[in-house]
């Protein structure tokens, strides 16, 4: 027997300068397996920093003091997070992005973003996550993504400009919408 709900859930987090707000989406998906709650904790829209093995985003400057070309700046990584939990019985189940989706206030998409490195927290420290839940899990899980392209077709979509952010993830092989808000990140270290 398969019961499946979707619960809207409004998300807040302290806002300063860099913060985001984001209006999360709690999707639950119940099968035989195993029941699984998955939520948009939050979105990053800035930069695409380093692509999958290009190494660590974040200052640039650290290179060696001879350095003819000088040493780059400063570049923030686009993310988002997730907060995947799941019923203490049941088996193990996969879990994957199917898309992600930017659209502006009149539902023009902005970017059709590809995740990539997923990452789980666990105690102090993000670690690599096979995208697999299992019975009692609690993950807080971060994804790397690609950023729009913010100067397409002479478009220039501005910070402080609020997008709606649209997740499609697969849990278990049903795939469920989260939806969200964001804003866009300063191309400079505040």
């Amino acid at each position: 027997m398969s019961t499946r709900s979707l619960l809207s859930t409004l998300v807040v987090s302290s806002v300063s300068a860099s913060s985001i707000l984001l209006g999360g989406c709690l999707a639950t998906h119940s099968t035989e397996a195993l029941d699984v709650d998955v939520t948009l904790a939050s979105v990053t829209l800035a930069q695409d920093c380093a692509p999958e093995g290009a190494g660590e985003p974040g200052i640039a400057g650290d290179c060696a003091e001879d350095a003819a070309d000088g040493c780059g700046g400063w570049c923030t990584q686009s993310t988002l997070q997730l907060h995947i939990t799941a019923s203490a019985e049941g088996t193990e189940v996969p879990f994957e992005i199917v898309s992600v989706r930017v659209t502006d206030s009149d539902a023009a998409l902005v970017g059709s973003l590809t995740t990539r490195n997923p990452r789980v927290f666990t105690e102090d420290s993000y670690s690599p996550w096979d995208q697999t839940i299992a019975p009692s899990d609690d993950l807080s899980v971060t994804y790397d993504t690609s950023a729009p392209d913010w100067y397409a077709s002479g478009a220039r979509y501005g910070w402080g400009t609020v997008y709606h952010v649209e997740v499609v993830v697969r849990v278990d092989g049903v795939e469920r919408t989260l939806q969200g808000e964001a804003m866009r990140e300063p191309e400079i270290v505040t």
